[in-house]
């Protein structure tokens, strides 16, 4: 390109010529459609404590999830509380109470137990009494309690018969069956029962007991405490007397 000087030092270009060598004007600067050349930036919106809307999200989700994991938390151990009072209560009653894992067939034999009628009868309703040789002395009626009897009769009636016992008394001979009997009345008993089974039969009734208190002694020695007998008689305060023993004879009932 050709310039002139015009002094020396400073220069000056000659532009008559250089029309064709001036910079263009890029297209691009030119359009009228702004989404070629700008790029719209949104900014974040701030909320309080300059936290993002997507914080306050999370934060709200995981308050959420406390609070309801908090109730159902109450909810269970409160179950689980009341459950213990109940069963500390009441053993024998069932109740649906959370519980952890457990054998299915432990399960099947519980629902099996539940459907047996047997079940609602509580565990107090049942009574293991001593074996015999483990009962030294049984019970007597008051009459019989004290020593010094004069052999007088008392009354009573049991299973529709009447008897007449008297203290310290016995009789040897004329024995239909020895039995454990835990009560005098339930010696009575035996012999009143075993009258009404054979009434119709030829079969000699009971019509006298004797009854030992001494269960322990009685059972080692002849395997009862309580003779059922075929003969009734009154005792002999010479010859009958037994300290531990009470005498009873069948005086009339349901013949």
């Amino acid at each position: 390109m050709a310039f002139t000087p015009d002094h020396e030092g400073l220069q000056r270009y000659n532009y008559e010529d250089n029309g064709a060598q001036a910079p263009e004007v890029d297209s691009r600067y030119e359009s009228k459609d702004p989404l070629t050349t700008y790029v719209h930036v949104v900014q974040e919106k701030k909320l309080p404590l300059g936290w993002s809307l997507r914080l306050w999200l999370t934060l709200v989700a995981v308050a959420t999830a406390l609070v309801i994991g908090a109730g159902v938390g109450g909810g269970l151990g409160a179950a689980l509380v009341e459950c213990n009072k109940s069963e500390s209560s009441s053993p024998v009653e069932t109740l649906a109470c959370p519980a952890g894992t457990s054998n299915n067939t432990d399960e099947r034999e519980d629902n099996d137990n539940d459907n047996d009628s047997s079940n609602d009868i509580s565990t107090k309703d049942f009574y293991a009494p001593e074996s015999p040789e483990n009962v030294q002395n049984l019970t007597v009626p008051a009459p019989c309690a004290k020593p010094g009897n004069n052999f007088d009769p008392h009354a009573i009636r049991v299973f529709g018969y009447d008897f007449e016992y008297y203290c310290f008394a016995d009789f040897i001979n004329n024995d239909i069956v020895p039995i454990i009997a835990y009560t005098f009345v339930d010696c009575l008993r035996a012999c009143a029962q075993y009258t009404v089974t054979n009434k119709d039969r030829n079969v000699t009734p009971c019509n006298a007991v004797a009854f030992n208190r001494e269960m322990k002694r009685s059972f080692e020695n002849w395997k009862g405490n309580c003779w059922l007998k075929s003969e009734s008689k009154v005792p002999d305060i010479d010859s009958d007397y037994r300290p531990n023993l009470i005498w009873a004879v069948r005086s009339g009932g349901d013949e």
